[in-house]
């Protein structure tokens, strides 16, 4: 999970791939954990890098969220975060963000 989640010092920087881990959590786990809002913003990042990973040849995307909404935790959900990363590629990140309407 290492390339997912990289610490430096006292944090931690998340890929796009580790992103989806987390804010599934926030998506689908016990609704005292997060509030509505938060729910409907982690789906809409969410939404978003799937979106452009899609667009850049990701594959599995229907897969990746029935295992996201599972809340599987398992080598493939590792893998297919991975392939997300490698189809949004250097710039697909940033893309995800500016549409949801991120910094």
């Amino acid at each position: 999970m290492s390339d997912l989640f990289v610490k430096n010092g006292d944090e931690y920087f998340m890929s796009a791939g580790g992103t989806l881990l987390v804010v599934a959590d926030a998506m689908y786990g016990p609704a005292e954990e997060s509030t509505p809002e938060g729910r409907s913003r982690a789906a809409a990042l969410a939404n978003a890098i799937l979106s452009v990973a899609t667009e850049r040849g990701f594959k599995s995307r229907d897969i990746f969220e029935t295992m996201l909404a599972r809340r599987e935790v398992s080598d493939r959900v590792l893998e297919l975060a991975r392939q997300v990363d490698r189809c949004l590629g250097k710039d697909g990140f940033q893309i995800a963000i500016d549409r949801v309407g991120g910094a």
